[in-house]
């Protein structure tokens, strides 16, 4: 074989186009899939599985399964290239499907294989079990005249992500290739995204750029040069050299795995081909960043997005990271504080809506002016600011109750139309319309980086929130783009006498379990008063609390890594 039909054949991971012609690459696919446990699903891919025959070439995905937790259901779905369900035969699992469902007792190991016949299908394959599992996908290739093991290679599970950087070797006989598959239309509500690739040689220095349009679902399998099939002298230089590759994805996340191959000049049996997997790393270099992070805070009333997350948000946007604050409630059930602030103030006090009544509903209104106003200090933009208008002192009934509530300060079961700048005015106060508000806002966002309260806290509203925010990261495990989720604490002065003390430094919660990050403000030039003077924004709540709110004004903010 001569490198040049070596170095334009594909490799068993790509599903060789010209295996026809070269009877020495021969294979077998072997999935080979290791389990923990955990109460939550976590949604993985394999960006490639192969079964049946072609030319004389015969693939075969084999997947084995241990639970070493609690008995546990995971579930495994086969797609094509085109993000169809496609069929296989696994005999030990149930059968022929396009998906299965397997129990697993603890301790119990269960294996299948399909069998590698009729015309080859390609696709890749998700798997959906509990968080804390890992998965290990295990390409052999076998040469079917004499049933020798040609290579073998490992390829962890992938998760979707925005942006990722990975090695490029093509010297000598050595190829590396990318297989992506992008995230499923029925989770994002996008069909297409175009996905930025940026070559770098050894030495980072920048080589080429080239925008490729995906569709939702699709896998697409190729070698690195291919990517830049339109540039010929590109491709040229891309063949022989060391180096990394760059993806950005503008429209929908995606799920990576990459190899390094190397088929030697000597033909089988003489020498035989070798796999190896190579890491696909979270992140690019500044250069071909559209952006750095996505940063999203979940608040519920206006002014917690400020007390828990202002020093974070004016990081964000120092680093150049895309912001988003989703504030839950317009805060319109604090009458008492409603009541001080219109004995003393009342010349503000006024009607806002309409009705001639200076009601909760306009202290609602006026309530997220504060935060519009603080968060501009902040450096936010007001699209960088939503509300729900969902009901103050009511989260925790949506999450309890499957019926719509009333709040018993406003007199309204919905997302009133006084509210018009929220995100779904005329939502109904119900658990399925709240949750799918704070879905539908992740999935327009596509967070990298998720804070929200922590379920810890005594607040209703609080803890409450944090359950629906979970939950909705569970229920978006397919489409996961967040690396992280950190929740704040507001309210914790049951537990704790003083809290938050003021003191300029953190005093961690008596009783609580210790922070899990503290983001010092002075890092990033900024400074408790700066935060104060934000703080400070919020009249209607520093009136009747001053020393309580600013005592969240300290040298840090701290956070607890949340499980979602």
């Amino acid at each position: 074989m001569s490198l040049a039909i070596c170095r334009l054949a594909r490799p068993l991971f790509f599903i060789i186009r010209y295996a026809t012609s070269m009877k020495s690459l021969l294979g077998t696919i072997v999935v080979l899939l290791a389990f923990g446990i955990s109460v939550a699903q976590d949604v993985r891919y394999f960006p490639q599985f192969a079964d049946g025959a072609v030319g004389l070439i015969r693939y075969q995905t084999s997947l084995n399964f241990v639970n070493t937790g609690a008995d546990t259901e995971i579930d495994i779905e086969f797609f094509d290239n085109a993000g169809e369900p496609v069929e296989v035969s696994l005999e030990t699992l149930g059968g022929t499907a396009s998906s299965f469902q397997v129990s697993l007792r603890q301790g119990q190991v269960l294996s299948g294989v399909t069998p590698g016949e009729g015309l080859l299908t390609t696709g890749y394959v998700r798997l959906s079990a509990p968080q804390t599992v890992t998965g290990t996908v295990i390409y052999t290739g076998i040469d079917i005249q004499s049933n020798t093991v040609l290579f073998e290679a490992g390829v962890p599970a992938a998760y979707l992500r925005w942006q990722f950087t990975v090695l490029l070797d093509s010297v000598g006989d050595r190829n590396s290739g990318l297989a992506l598959v992008v995230a499923p239309l029925s989770a994002t509500g996008k069909d297409t995204s175009i996905v930025h690739a940026t070559l770098f040689d050894r030495e980072g220095q920048l080589v080429a750029r080239e925008d490729i349009e995906l569709e939702a679902g699709q896998k697409v399998a190729k070698f690195i040069y291919e990517l830049f099939a339109g540039h010929p002298e590109i491709v040229e230089q891309a063949m022989e050299m060391e180096g990394s590759l760059s993806i950005v994805s503008e429209d929908l996340p995606v799920a990576a795995v990459t190899l390094r191959q190397l088929i030697p000049s000597e033909p089988f049996p003489a020498s035989v081909t070798t796999l190896t997997t190579f890491p696909v790393a979270a992140g690019v270099v500044d250069s071909v960043k559209d952006s750095k992070e996505r940063v999203m805070v979940f608040a519920p009333h206006p002014d917690d997005e400020a007390l828990g997350c202002a020093g974070v948000l004016r990081r964000a946007l120092k680093n150049g990271d895309e912001v988003l604050v989703v504030v839950a409630t317009c805060g319109d059930a604090y009458q008492g504080a409603k009541r001080a602030f219109e004995e003393s103030f009342p010349s503000r006090a006024y009607d806002r809506d309409g009705d001639d009544d200076f009601d909760m509903l306009d202290y609602g209104i006026m309530r997220s002016g504060e935060t519009r106003a603080a968060m501009a200090a902040v450096g936010l933009e007001p699209s960088d600011v939503v509300f729900l208008g969902y009901p103050d002192a009511g989260i925790d009934n949506l999450w309890t109750s499957t019926e719509v509530y009333l709040s018993g300060f406003t007199g309204v079961s919905e997302v009133p139309e006084s509210y018009d700048f929220a995100y779904h005015v005329g939502s109904p106060y119900q658990r399925d319309s709240i949750l799918a508000d704070i879905k539908s806002l992740i999935r327009e966002f596509g967070p990298t980086v998720i804070y929200s309260p922590t379920d810890t806290d005594h607040h209703q509203d609080h803890w409450a929130l944090a359950k629906f925010v979970n939950q909705a990261l569970i229920e978006l495990a397919a489409v996961r783009t967040w690396k992280a989720h950190f929740g704040y604490l507001i309210h914790w002065e049951r537990n704790q006498d003083g809290w938050p003390h003021p003191t300029p430094v953190w005093i961690p919660p008596g009783g609580h379990a210790p922070p899990d990050m503290w983001v010092t403000l002075s890092d990033f030039d900024y400074s408790p008063e700066e935060k104060i003077s934000v703080i400070d924004l919020y009249e209607s709540q520093v009136f009747v609390g001053r020393s309580y709110l600013e005592g969240f004004a300290k040298d840090a903010e701290i956070f607890w890594l949340e499980s979602w």
